[in-house]
């Protein structure tokens, strides 16, 4: 018993198996981006290019430092409109939401992809896209799942692909 005692405090101070020292470090790589100031706006990286689906515009970079604004229009102002998703190279605007989630919202299920960033290619009109905002997405084994979310009434943890 006393000989693992003794492993285990060497183990945490002289290897350090315990350590509260982190190896990642954090580093501001420009105090004023060149888009307008906000939050909760998706971000993208496609062809060695970041990609920022602002509220004001769609911008980019290929280095963090210099943004330039796109001819991409935007599809999404506040955060219930739509959802971005990407999905190999393109990414896809899901639903396209007017109002309020709160006082009433009325559902859209349009979808739309861009490939090139400069514009928007319309799927489909209507689709089968659940009427929900503040669901879960993500691209996993060739599909696009969308997970949960709220459709104004009630809260879900259904699952759609």
């Amino acid at each position: 018993m006393k000989l693992i005692l003794i492993f285990i405090c060497l183990c945490s101070t002289v290897f350090g198996c315990h350590s509260t020292k982190t190896k990642y470090v954090w580093n501001e790589v420009t105090s004023s981006a060149a888009y307008p100031q906000s939050y909760g706006f998706p971000v993208f990286v496609v062809k060695e290019k970041i990609f920022a689906f602002h509220q004001e515009g769609t911008w980019t970079s290929a280095d963090g430092v210099n943004w330039r604004k796109t001819d991409l229009p935007t599809i999404r102002r506040e955060a219930n409109e739509t959802r971005y998703v990407q999905f190999g190279d393109a990414v896809y605007a899901l639903g396209q939401n007017e109002g309020n989630y709160l006082d009433g919202i009325k559902f859209g299920s349009t979808i739309r992809r861009t490939t090139d960033f400069k514009k928007w290619e319309t799927l489909a009109e209507k689709s089968e896209l659940p009427n929900r905002v503040f669901y879960g997405s993500v691209v996993f084994g060739g599909k696009i799942w969308l997970m949960g979310g709220y459709d104004g009434k009630n809260y879900h943890n259904d699952i759609w692909n």
